[in-house]
């Protein structure tokens, strides 16, 4: 979801199918998530057991501004050097800041809201953290 509006009536509404003391787990990526180089192309390939190839072509970028990551991506499976089948994907993604996440769940209408840095529930209080894991209970 990379619509502020469309990911709190997603919360809302998880809030709302929650059994009373129910827990909700959340994990979100961070801008601090992004590798260099951002923008650019990529390239990669993968050998199957049978000797054919899928070859990966992507093409990166983030505004900084609308927080907005970009994959566009073509993926080619090829059997002795003959492209059999090509998949398109444009993936895009809402990369949110550290303290961000907070006030969706919050106005969504959690209290119970604990933050961590990894599944082991470190407590989070790395700025840079590239994940965040939310356990949020519905106290009523």
């Amino acid at each position: 979801i990379t619509n502020h509006a469309d990911a709190q009536r997603g919360l809302e509404s998880i809030y709302r199918c929650l059994a009373p003391h129910g827990t909700f787990l959340l994990e979100i990526d961070t801008i601090d998530s992004l590798t260099e180089p951002i923008e650019g192309w990529r390239y990669g390939s993968h050998k199957r057991l049978d000797g054919s190839q899928i070859l990966l072509s992507a093409l990166t970028s983030y505004d900084p501004v609308t927080q907005l990551y970009r994959s566009q991506c073509r993926y080619k499976s090829v059997v002795d050097s003959i492209t059999i089948e090509v998949e398109d994907e444009d993936f895009r993604q809402y990369l949110y800041r550290f303290d961000e996440m907070e006030t969706h769940l919050k106005n969504a209408g959690f209290t119970v809201i604990e933050k961590y840095q990894d599944f082991k529930k470190t407590k989070s209080t790395n700025q840079k953290a590239p994940q965040l894991i939310y356990e949020c209970t519905k106290t009523v």
